[in-house]
C-alpha cells in the first residue's frame, strides 16, 4: 500500500498493519505451524522492490509512503 502511494497510484494510504491483522490469521498459522514443528519467519524485514530498486521496510509504511 506504501508502494502505491509512493508511485502516485493512491492519494491516501490505508491503515495497512490493521488490514493485514485481519487478512493474515498469524495465531491460527503460529498454532497449525507449531503443529508440525515449522518456525514462522519475520516476513517483516526490508526487501527490494524490483520494480524500481527501492528498498522497502515494511514496518514503516508511513515513511515508505512519502519517499521519492
Amino acid at each position: 500500500m506504501s508502494q502505491l502511494q509512493r508511485l502516485g497510484l493512491t492519494t491516501t494510504l490505508a491503515p495497512a498493519q490493521e488490514i493485514a491483522d485481519q487478512l493474515v490469521l498469524r495465531d491460527v498459522y503460529e498454532k497449525a505451524a507449531a503443529t508440525e514443528g515449522v518456525d514462522v519467519p519475520d516476513d517483516m524485514q526490508p526487501f527490494e522492490v524490483r520494480l524500481d530498486k527501492t528498498t522497502l521496510d515494511p514496518r514503516k509504511p508511513n515513511e515508505e509512503a512519502t519517499r521519492p
